[in-house]
Order: structure tokens, then sequence, then C-alpha cells
């Protein structure tokens, strides 16, 4: 079974090479950003015995969706990963885990569904036979619990650890929601973030290597954009705070 995740993880890659060998005839610096779903991580160097079951799922999942992640970084195709993350990791655990994913090559966009993350209480009493599933030593149960997180402090991790902090859009037919308490938090990150951007010395740092890639290859790129790009590069730092979406 080892054999058949690197195998078909070596298959993923066989198809992101050959697509950007096309798509990189008009667009050369193009990268792939990869996304899946479950609380995938992209870290390389886990323990498939570690004691924390957040970290084993991370470890399995790679496995279960072929992206084990030495193969994926070591294939440098990979730039970018967006996870409809479903687990609440903690704001420690998440910490390291994007510190890690940075720190290796890959940048991690995750969208979490805030309102209902899942995670498994093991125990001796509640649930269905979990043994099999995490690889324990011996009998155990497994119950589900669903789980409210709080955005800002997974926000805060994720800007601070270099990631994108990310949110699902409200997927009512899956039940993933935003509420109004986990709106305010967004609406208070963004207050915290438009701050932070405007301090003496974050302006200093944004004029030092802010110049944009070449975009020639635009113009004879056979696509639309969703926005006028023109106005973004004419001048890039003109408006100090980011241009997202306010929140209604």
């Amino acid at each position: 079974m080892a054999d058949l995740d690197e195998f078909r993880t070596e298959q993923r890659l066989k198809n992101y090479r050959q697509t950007l060998e096309l798509i990189r005839k008009e667009i050369p610096g193009a990268t792939i950003s990869l996304r899946t779903e479950g609380a995938n991580v992209l870290v390389s160097g886990i323990d498939p015995r570690d004691p924390n079951p957040h970290f084993r799922h991370i470890y399995y999942s790679q496995r279960r969706a072929g992206i084990i992640a030495e193969q994926v970084q070591a294939s440098g195709l990979v730039r970018y990963h967006y996870d409809y993350t479903t687990k609440p990791y903690t704001p420690s655990e998440l910490r390291q885990l994007v510190r890690l994913s940075v720190q290796q090559g890959i940048i991690p966009a995750y969208l979490a569904q805030f309102d209902n993350m899942r995670d498994m209480a093991i125990n001796d009493r509640f649930g269905s036979d979990y043994q099999l599933h995490y690889n324990l030593p011996s009998p155990k149960k497994g119950y589900m619990m669903h789980c409210l997180t709080a955005v800002y402090p997974w926000f805060k991790a994720m800007y601070e650890e270099g990631g994108i902090p990310g949110i699902l859009w409200e997927d009512i037919t899956c039940d993933g929601v935003a509420t109004e308490t986990q709106k305010c938090e967004m609406r208070f990150f963004y207050k915290k973030l438009t701050e932070a951007i405007n301090t003496p010395q974050a302006l200093q740092a944004r004029k030092i290597d802010s110049n944009f890639p070449a975009q020639d290859w635009r113009s004879g790129s056979r696509r639309m954009t969703s926005f006028h790009i023109d106005k973004v590069l004419s001048n890039p730092t003109k408006s100090a705070a980011p241009t997202y979406t306010e929140i209604p």
C-alpha cells in the first residue's frame, strides 16, 4: 500500500509537469496551486507514530490522497496549497504546521469551516471501533465531535507564520456558514491587518523589492480577468489598505 501511495503521488506530479509544460508556453512563471479537502497539510517529516492524532491524520491523509509531501516538495511544481479544512487544529498546532510548510517551500491557504470543524474523541466506552482506522495498539472507540472554532486566533496564526488566512465560502448544501460572531472577528482582523501594514516600518519595507514580475504574457493570453489588472499594477502602493471586499 505504501508503494501504491507513492506511485499515485508520482502520477499526480507527472500530470502537473505535463500540464505546466503547456501552460508555460503562454505564462512562463506559472505554478500549481493544489486544492484539497479534509484538513490536509503538505508538511514533510511527520512521524506516523506521533502521539498527536492530528499529526497522524495529516500523515495518513497525504497517502490517502496521493499527495505525499516529501515527493510534492521535491518536484518543485506546487507553490500554494489550499484546503477545505474541517479539523480543529489548535493555534499552536497551526503555527507549527504553517511555519514548517512555508519553510519547506509551499505557502498554505486553508479555507476553514469554522462553524463545523470535526474531530474524533478516542475513548473506551462510546462510539464505534477505531482501532483499525487510527492504527491503535489496542481496541478503542471513536466518537465524532462537531466543534465551533474562533476565527481570529486562526487568522492571526496563519498570517504571522507566513500563510494566507481564509474561510470556507457559505456553502449551505454542506453546512458551511459563517456566524455573526465570526464575521465580527474577521472585521476585527481586517482592522488589525490594516493597522499593521500602515506602520512606518511596514510602509518602508513595502518600498523594497516591490516591483511586479513582467506582465508581457498577458497581451497574448486567451482569457479575461475578473478585475482591472492595469489599475492594480500601475500603482501597487497607492492604497495602503488591502483591497478586500468588505463583509456585509
